[in-house]
């Protein structure tokens, strides 16, 4: 069975991640990850995939791939700016237009 990428079209005569062994359900090479009941998993463990990539020369690197873009960065409720008011002075005025101090 080949294994084919979706986006280049490349292809392996199997999975180049079962060319290593698991090492998150010590499954050997050549055979499919399991379950911890010991049934046939349905994909590769992630780990497993990883190990490949950085074993298997040119597994991973697609050259139709582009690279990822960069995700935007959350800002944390604490520092998100107050949230502004509706028309009108921020602090109460006195008749004369000065403004009263605050405690």
């Amino acid at each position: 069975m080949t294994a084919t990428c979706r986006i280049c079209g490349q292809e392996w005569p199997r999975d180049p991640a079962l060319e290593v062994p698991c090492p998150t359900c010590k499954a050997p090479i050549g055979t499919r990850c399991r379950r911890p009941s010991g049934h046939h998993a349905n994909g590769i463990h992630e780990a497993r995939d990883r190990v490949a990539v950085q074993t298997i020369p040119g597994y991973g690197q697609c050259p139709a791939a582009q690279p990822a873009a960069p995700r935007p960065t959350r800002r944390s409720p604490r520092s998100a700016p107050p949230p502004t008011q509706a028309s009108g002075p921020s602090r109460p005025t006195t008749s004369t237009g000065q403004q009263f101090a605050l405690f």
